[in-house]
């Protein structure tokens, strides 16, 4: 019996993009407050059915029968423009809003919220004084929400007459025009919508409220341009809490090696202020664009020097339970590595650099022992996963099965020579079977905190910048440069 074959995974990274419109319809504005308010109150109203636990298809029905039906002199149904309605008539709509519902309460579990107010902020205001209960109402719609469909050119409550021009038609009789009004990046990928669009290539989610549009699609999906690279040249990166190594080189060279210092921006070490101040918030919005900031600058670097792959490590499981409450905190709480490596695989996907993620034992060691006599921690590792990503190339050219990297690796006894890290020990008490065979042997000479400090020694930099700016608490120390 033939093996059926295995569907290929795909990445979905989506990408949302807040664009300024103008509307010229004069009608624009009642009629966005009246749909709105009636796909407001469908979207609250599906997000506590899903509480109560019932399913889409269940909530759908619910929303359906509130519906204010009128009978003609058949006893067929029908609905009267001008009977009041609290919910949206379309079966669109109604279904954009059971999606977007379920998402917000999706979200809610995952954050460990067992109530979520909408819109917070304006019933503060409210109860200040300092908006009316119009105001409230207003302030808590929610934009008018579409679904994208690839089959209906993108989404079939809008037509993309170019890339600044978009026509809004919620039914047949009211059709809105809306001209947009894009910064110089955002044009570039608005030329991509509208022809994925017009092509039925990929589903545009659209939501657009009285200033603004959001246009939602998969990246993946974009054109990739033919990137001149260089065969098997790979940018590899070591993750740290404080502190991130990059190294670029390929089995011949290494190009460039250099050390991204996070240290500065430990959110703990600020003591003093609350989770919810001004001054927490704005230090976590600071890291979080350090570390978005650095991921654009690692992919730049990556086609500067016209490397075919980024490697990274996997680290999407490492949880620290030591002893250290200062450990554990920077580890499980600190580290962006989750927002690092999001960034560093849309931005990828974008510009059609391969992304490559690689199992995260022994780089550290093996960097050490391989490259201790020319770099320290953690460019020492971040070269140990780029040489992993190699492996990774000729084992997907190959067509090979995915094994760990430490166990393709072949070490020479020659290794043994004139290398000041194993020189410590006797060549005979060593076993250079492996890399694991290696380490094992290792470490029945010292104890689990010395075998960690052994391999982990920082070298000092031949440059230490400022990372982009002076106002930056990054810092950028480099040890080899072209």
């Amino acid at each position: 019996m033939a093996k059926k074959k295995k569907k290929k995974q795909t990445l979905d990274i989506f990408r949302t993009f807040k664009i300024r419109h103008y509307c010229p319809d004069r009608s624009w504005l009642a009629y966005f407050n009246e749909l709105a308010r009636k796909q407001s109150n469908a979207i609250r109203f599906a997000n506590k059915r899903f509480k109560n636990g019932l399913d889409d298809n269940q909530v759908r029905a619910a929303i359906s029968g509130l519906i204010n039906y009128n009978i003609d002199n058949k006893g067929k149904k029908y609905i009267d423009p001008n009977t009041y309605q609290s919910m949206p008539t379309d079966a669109h709509f109604i279904n954009s809003a059971v999606i977007y519902a379920e998402g917000i309460y999706k979200a809610s579990i995952e954050n460990g919220q067992d109530t979520l107010t909408f819109n917070q902020k304006a019933f503060d205001k409210y109860n200040k004084g300092e908006i009316t209960k119009d105001q409230l109402k207003e302030e808590r719609l929610f934009p008018i929400y579409s679904v994208g469909e690839a089959n209906q050119k993108g989404n079939r409550k809008y037509n993309f007459l170019n890339h600044k021009k978009l026509e809004f038609k919620p039914n047949k009789k009211e059709h809105f025009i809306f001209y947009l009004n894009p910064s110089p990046n955002q044009e570039k990928y608005l030329l991509e919508i509208y022809r994925l669009a017009n092509n039925k290539n990929a589903p545009i989610t659209i939501m657009i409220d009285k200033k603004y549009i959001y246009l939602s699609f998969d990246i993946d999906h974009m054109n990739k341009n033919n990137r001149v690279c260089e065969n098997k040249r790979v940018l590899g990166i070591d993750l740290n809490p404080n502190s991130l190594g990059l190294v670029i080189k390929d089995e011949e060279k290494i190009y460039k090696a250099e050390k991204i210092d996070f240290s500065d921006l430990r959110l703990y070490t600020r003591k003093g202020f609350a989770s919810d101040s001004e001054e927490k918030i704005y230090l976590n919005n600071k890291k979080n664009h350090e570390v978005i900031e650095s991921a654009y600058y690692v992919v730049d670097l990556a086609e500067k020097y016209k490397c075919e792959a980024i490697s990274i490590e996997i680290l999407d499981n490492m949880v620290a339970r030591t002893k250290s409450r200062t450990f554990n905190r920077s580890v499980n709480n600190d580290f962006k590595r989750k927002l690092f490596k999001e960034t560093i695989q849309k931005i990828c996907i974008e510009r059609n650099i391969k992304h490559l993620e690689i199992i995260a034992s022994y780089t550290s060691f093996f960097g050490h022992v391989k490259y201790n006599h020319i770099l320290g921690d953690p460019c020492s590792a971040a070269a140990c996963v780029a040489d992993a990503g190699i492996i990774e190339l000729d084992r997907v050219a190959n067509g090979e099965k995915r094994i760990a990297w430490f166990n393709k690796v072949k070490i020479d006894k020659s290794l043994y020579s004139n290398n000041a890290y194993l020189n410590q020990w006797k060549e005979t008490d060593m076993n250079f079977s492996s890399i694991k065979d290696l380490y094992e042997s290792i470490k029945k000479f010292l104890s689990k905190g010395n075998m960690y400090l052994s391999y982990h020694i920082s070298y000092q930099a031949s440059s230490i910048a400022w990372f982009k700016s002076r106002r930056s608490s990054v810092r950028c120390l480099s040890y080899i440069s072209d």
